[in-house]
């Protein structure tokens, strides 16, 4: 006997699983891309250079929540994670919006 109910929650867990890692590989390619083109992303990269731990919060949180369908996920512990982490994180998704929006307008 099959459990539909079990069945479907594995199922709903995989397609979530599968959704964000989709978008994980979205910020990753934003990643190599930024380190591909560190010269063309310097205004960016620099942006970020001398802000505060709280600055790049404070900010890393408004893109989650202006853009929660692109990202796709909020991190639950960013207290945990350490400057250059965020710093990392937040120049990752800025280059991904930024590129969202270049695609947009083709």
């Amino acid at each position: 006997c099959i459990d539909a109910d079990a069945a479907t929650q594995r199922m709903m867990a995989a397609m979530k699983a599968s959704y964000q890692r989709a978008k994980l590989k979205r910020l990753d390619a934003a990643r190599e891309q930024r380190l591909a083109e560190l010269g063309q992303e310097a205004g960016i990269l620099e942006r970020f250079k001398d802000w505060t731990r709280e600055m790049i919060i404070e900010r890393l949180e408004q893109v989650f929540s202006a853009h929660p369908s692109q990202v796709g996920f909020a991190y639950r512990d960013l207290d945990g994670k350490d400057d250059d982490d965020l710093r990392a994180l937040l120049q990752d998704l800025e280059i991904t919006l930024a590129s969202v929006k270049k695609d947009q307008e083709c």
